[in-house]
């Protein structure tokens, strides 16, 4: 449709043409217009219905983004798919939020997701993580791994044949190196689903040294001072 002025709510009212335009055509246009603005309406709310907070996303100070897939995807996420039977994908049954990643190859395979964390070198943080397992299954897997392929790799949870219902909470403490991986990784041939939820990563304190290392370390300085003792007699 061509405007004789360039723009129909632009134009002179003067003329027999121009009222026939703003009469005619520009309600026309106006209805269009209308009807734009209630779909763009319909789709903002849409997206905000789909916008729900996860716990993880109100925890001071977590590195990961994205930590609950409340995109309804794996923004922010590296997805390796399994060699063949790849099933994963962000879907509901959430530990907290709308969503969960959903790990379900099928091909003998995991599927992988990961995110690169920048920490600070030398500190100690907290993992913690929700998992809930296939009831009645017995052949799913579901690994976690902190810097997986480096000297540095830490396993934070090796689960198989998990047939619990509800959710459970994993943590660990890892050492950071200035840039980490974090990595998650699941398979259930039974063609259902593992759900993995509710990701925080977070700087802590130094681990505190467990019973057997003070007992060793006690030892270890009795037997000094035993020997600077002899030495002086």
């Amino acid at each position: 449709m061509r405007w004789p002025c360039g723009f129909p709510l632009c134009c002179p009212i003067t003329g027999a043409t121009s009222r026939v335009n703003l009469e005619g055509d520009t309600l026309r246009y106006v209805h269009l217009m209308a009807a734009a603005a209630i779909t763009g309406l319909i789709g903002v709310q849409a997206r905000q219905a789909h916008a729900a907070t996860d716990a993880c996303q109100s925890i001071g100070g977590n590195l990961v983004a994205n930590c609950g897939f409340e995109t309804d995807d794996f923004t922010s996420w590296t997805v390796t798919v399994a060699t063949t039977g790849s099933a994963v994908e962000v879907a509901g049954s959430a530990y907290s939020g709308s969503y969960a990643a959903n790990f379900g190859a099928n091909g003998g395979s995991d599927d992988l997701i990961s995110q690169t964390l920048a920490t600070t070198a030398g500190d100690y943080y907290r993992v913690t993580f929700y998992l809930q397992g296939d009831p009645g299954a017995t052949t799913d897997d579901f690994n976690a791994v902190w810097n997986p392929g480096t000297p540095y790799s830490q396993s934070l949870a090796a689960v198989t044949d998990d047939d619990t219902s509800g959710y459970v909470e994993y943590t660990a403490t890892v050492h950071g190196v200035g840039s980490d991986v974090i990595q998650f990784g699941g398979a259930d041939p039974s063609n259902l689903y593992i759900q993995l939820d509710s990701i925080s990563v977070v700087q802590t304190a130094a681990p505190a040294p467990e019973p057997a290392s003070l007992a060793l370390f006690g030892a270890g300085l009795f037997g000094l001072g035993l020997i600077r003792r002899k030495r002086r007699q």
